[in-house]
């Protein structure tokens, strides 16, 4: 009976150690997995900036269906550069003064005005005070971020 159990034990721990075995190689098998698919995704991402390159230079006549493909690509590339970022601001800022021009100049003729506006004032102020506050609170050891301003070339 004790060479039953003995022989039990033993089987018991084979097998334990066999499924860590195979947990371990299951572990590395999706960690290569991970690492081929990251490397196959910069590839196309490669492979697309490449292809998009040498259609723009290219006099060959696309399809199409690749053709509006291409010309949605260029699009949006030109959207996010820097120098179409500027003028996009450019054009707010200009649409916002041309509004501003347009608009007949009101004047606080009522303390309920002014008052309501000093109301708001100090509840928004009294937001931003409030936001740093619950930061720091939230990561004590942390330093501060410090924010900078977006550079548009």
């Amino acid at each position: 009976m004790a060479r039953a159990d003995d022989l039990k034990k033993r089987m018991g721990k084979l097998w334990k150690s066999t499924v860590e075995q195979f947990e371990g190689v299951r572990d590395n098998v999706k960690a290569e997995v991970g690492r081929v698919r990251g490397e196959r995704d910069k590839l196309f991402a490669h492979l697309g900036e490449q292809t998009l390159e040498w259609v723009n230079k290219s006099p060959v006549r696309l399809p199409a269906v690749l053709q509006s493909t291409v010309d949605r690509l260029n699009e949006v590339i030109h959207k996010a550069s820097p120098k179409a970022a500027k003028a996009t601001v450019e054009k707010a800022v200009a649409s916002v003064k041309t509004e501003a021009k347009k608009a007949p100049a009101k004047k606080a003729s009522t303390k309920k005005a002014t008052a309501t506006t000093k109301t708001v004032s100090k509840k928004a102020v009294k937001k931003i005070s409030a936001k740093p506050a619950k930061l720091e609170a939230q990561a004590p050891n942390k330093a501060p971020v410090s924010r900078k301003p977006l550079a548009v070339d």
